[in-house]
């Protein structure tokens, strides 16, 4: 009965005309770095069933993926730092 009623409201003309349209969310731009690691991306992703946690630097546009063994606040976290020790004394001691 369902999808009776389903395809008779796609058929409908009338119920075509005054469907709602998806509201456009308005793009939201953010300022734009000026060093290495100032501003960064965070993302949590799965592939083939193991999730990974994601970082990629706003200047440099560098990704980095981790794998996670849960999703955790600390584990997040500590994925985080991680990341971030290494790449800000990478860039240190360059200087």
């Amino acid at each position: 009965m369902t999808a009776d009623i389903e395809r008779t409201i796609s058929a409908c003309d009338i119920c075509a005309k005054f469907q709602r349209s998806p509201q456009r969310e308005p793009m939201i731009p953010h300022s734009i770095p000026t060093n290495r690691f100032e501003k960064v991306a965070l993302d949590i992703m799965t592939w083939c069933g193991q999730d990974y946690f994601v970082m990629v630097d706003c200047y440099s546009k560098y990704p980095e993926l981790l794998p996670l063994q849960d999703k955790t606040a600390q584990t997040i976290v500590e994925r985080a730092k991680s990341i971030c020790t290494r790449h800000v004394y990478q860039w240190r001691s360059r200087q």
